[in-house]
């Protein structure tokens, strides 16, 4: 094979590859555009059954090469003696030459050919008898279906049979309350449901096979393959149904419906390109038979398109597997074979339902301590302050699991010993940790007082220098402008870089304008500005609880000394204070 054909080429080779087609380039080990220059004239010709008349520039168009290289195309399939050219005027004339061998690659489309070919020859013989009594025709189909048939419905029966065994030994007459419970709400006597549960049905096989030629579409088993020859059998069961209507001329036009051997039954449906063969054990009830129907009417019209334009590529099948082998796992399995699959899935429920019990226990335990623990801390604290002088220590309580530790300062020995006594006195209390430390809670709580004033002492310094470095910060905006822009941005980060170390400071955003337009100008645009300036604040992370907007107020601007600099122009002033000032 030439390794420079491009990739078009290979993909219209196979788009017009067919056995025919393979079958050559195999005996005259054809390169690649030889074999796609004898695709396409075979598809011209009808695959090989027409002879045509056409031009080189015709075909090297049709071909895709120049007409140099489709004219030795031709003549190189001429020289393999696989077509004739001959000149007709300014046309040339291509025939096919007959065949002269079998293509086994369509005469053995499918497996075991071999054994099908004896089967064929055999049934052939069958065949031409004229007359085939009703009595002689499973003596004359035996040899081939009769042992294929028995090992597998032996092991089937044998499994039903010990099931229907220990059905009835388990049938006490409390189970029997069950199934008259179930008479009661269907309107059905206790004595069919309980035939019903004791002889269910299953779906051994499923075939799929062509009508005409009795190949194996698609094919499912409940059990494991290569037991029995899958192709014999789907041969075997299309030269019955055609022996069967041979049998008996007078009704030709009818179909076979269903073929019994022993306790075993092979149901069969028929579509236009195909019959399926439903392998069923036991006895089948009135809603399976619709669903047959149902399901072979399904497979068809999905798959119509694809069955009419078989050729014998099984590759192409690939799309009837998947609903096949859903069929027969759907009604494969026993009831004692489904309560057995079941069992493991059981168990784990049945463990999971354990764990969970144990999880939701330890959940509900520890929500009932910690409920318990906050109850006892509270009547702890409650029972100290109505039995112990509350300056006489300051202690936190800690109760957990009924053991109470208590930890901080006390005035005295005297004070730690008395305070264990109530903690370890009050109900529900198992057990005290008691490590508070002798103290002297006068000259403690002095300390604390002398801190928190020195603590705000430095908070009003901070303040005061807060305040200092803001108001020197002023904000402005041209005329009829409320957007932020670089500027207004630039000292929105200086305030929040002076403001952001004093975490108490609270901000007033207070908004000034001029006298050039009107007054409902000026308070529309200085609220427009308040709220802009607070949202650059808030974004750099200051708590918006922290950014008071003050109402837009001329009279305030002229009266208040730090805004008299500014009656003038148009912007925004900030002003600290702590939270508690107005």
């Amino acid at each position: 094979m030439k390794k420079d054909i491009d990739t078009r080429t290979l993909i219209r080779i196979d788009e017009l590859d067919n056995p025919y087609l393979r079958h050559f380039v195999r005996k005259h080990n054809l390169d690649d555009r030889e074999a796609l220059a004898l695709g396409v004239l075979m598809e011209q010709t009808n695959q090989m059954q027409l002879a045509i008349k056409t031009s080189y520039p015709i075909l090297a168009r049709d071909i895709g090469v120049s007409t140099n290289e489709a004219y030795r195309l031709v003549q190189a399939l001429h020289r393999h003696r696989i077509l004739e050219s001959t000149p007709d005027g300014e046309l040339i004339r291509i025939a096919f030459y007959p065949l002269k061998e079998t293509v086994d690659e369509i005469r053995l489309s499918y497996k075991n050919a071999r054994r099908l070919d004896i089967i064929e020859s055999y049934l052939n013989s069958i065949k031409g008898k004229d007359y085939l009594a009703k009595n002689d025709l499973f003596d004359e189909v035996y040899p081939i279906i009769g042992a294929l048939i028995t090992k597998k419905m032996a092991e089937a029966l044998r499994s039903l049979a010990q099931y229907i065994d220990r059905r009835l030994e388990s049938a006490t007459s409390l189970r029997l309350w069950r199934y008259r419970v179930r008479s009661w709400i269907s309107g059905v006597p206790a004595g069919e449901l309980m035939l019903r549960d004791s002889l269910p049905f299953i779906v051994e096989e499923l075939f799929i096979i062509e009508n005409k030629s009795g190949l194996l579409l698609a094919h499912h088993s409940r059990k494991a393959e290569g037991e029995v020859d899958r192709d014999l059998v789907s041969g075997m069961l299309t030269a019955i149904k055609d022996f069967i209507k041979t049998s008996f001329k007078e009704k030709r036009d009818e179909e076979v419906g269903e073929i019994s051997y022993g306790d075993a039954r092979i149901l069969i449906r028929s579509e236009p390109h195909f019959y399926a063969a439903f392998v069923v054990n036991g006895n089948p009830d009135i809603e399976f038979n619709l669903e047959m129907g149902r399901f072979t009417v399904e497979l068809h019209r999905a798959n119509r398109q694809l069955l009419r334009s078989f050729k014998g590529d099984m590759k192409s099948l690939g799309p009837l597997q998947p609903p096949v082998r859903e069929f027969v796992q759907r009604y494969s399995t026993l009831p004692t074979e489904e309560k057995a699959s079941k069992s493991p899935m059981k168990r784990l429920k049945f463990a999971g339902a354990i764990l969970g019990m144990i999880c939701l226990y330890l959940a509900g335990t520890a929500v009932y301590h910690a409920w318990n623990d906050s109850r006892l801390e509270k009547a702890v604290m409650d029972r100290l302050a109505g039995k112990m002088p509350a300056h006489m220590y300051d202690i936190s309580i800690d109760v957990g699991r009924g053991t109470a530790k208590a930890r901080g300062i006390a005035s005295s020995e005297e004070i730690i010993r008395r305070l264990g006594e109530v903690i370890a006195s009050t109900p529900g209390i198992k057990g005290v940790d008691n490590r508070v430390l002798v103290a002297d809670i006068e000259r403690i709580s002095k300390y604390r007082e002398e801190m928190n004033t020195i603590r705000k002492r430095m908070d009003a310094i901070l303040l005061a220098q807060t305040r200092e470095e803001l108001e020197k910060i002023v904000i402005r905006f041209p005329i009829n402008v409320a957007q932020i822009g670089k500027e207004q941005d630039f000292l929105i980060k200086r305030i929040y870089e002076i403001v952001k170390h004093h975490p108490g400071a609270h901000l007033d955003v207070v908004a000034f304008a001029d006298k050039t337009g009107s007054y409902e100008i000026n308070k529309s645009l200085a609220e427009r500005r308040v709220a802009a300036v607070r949202a650059g604040l808030i974004a750099r992370g200051i708590s918006p609880s922290r950014i008071t907007p003050f109402p837009f107020d001329q009279a305030l601007i002229e009266s208040d000394p730090r805004m008299a600099a500014h009656r003038d122009e148009r912007g925004i002033i900030i002003f600290a204070r702590m939270k508690e000032e107005k």
